[in-house]
């Protein structure tokens, strides 16, 4: 017999995320919330890690993985490059996405099935049960754009 539990995520913003929690209004809602986490996670990080791969030589770089990451991106030519970020960009969207879909109920973990009730503290407002849509739609509206 699967026990279900229901854990409840409350979301207020952290000082270290203040990008994103300074954009958060007082009366946090489902949309915004996939918008700036889209906004944070998918776009700002992309840009970040396009701008320190662009920037930072091979010999500069410390950590193993990094150097290998930074040596093997200048190995590539330029339109290479292109899709190496776009595999980048697109491991972040399956990420988020599959987060939300777990969030949302639609994707399960394994083990007990758990629900999840992610609210805003501002108005405790249910914040999930559709986000993995909203995510994808919006990811959909940017390609056809």
């Amino acid at each position: 017999m699967l026990a279900t539990f229901v854990r409840t995520i409350k979301c207020h913003p952290v000082s270290s995320y203040n990008t994103l929690a300074n954009r958060w209004s007082l009366h946090m809602t489902p949309e915004h919330f996939v918008s700036q986490v889209r906004s944070a996670v998918v776009h700002q990080n992309t840009t970040i890690d396009k701008n320190l791969f662009e920037s930072t030589a091979p010999e500069g770089a410390s950590d193993p993985y990094w150097k290998r990451a930074l040596t093997l991106h200048l190995s590539l030519s330029k339109a290479e490059r292109a899709v190496l970020f776009e595999i980048m960009r697109q491991v972040r969207v399956d990420t988020v996405s599959e987060l939300f879909g777990i969030l949302d109920g639609s994707s399960a973990l394994e083990g007990p099935r758990e629900d999840f009730v992610l609210t805003a503290q501002s108005n405790n407002q249910k914040l999930n049960g559709n986000l993995q849509d909203l995510f994808l739609e919006a990811e959909e509206r940017e390609r056809l754009s």
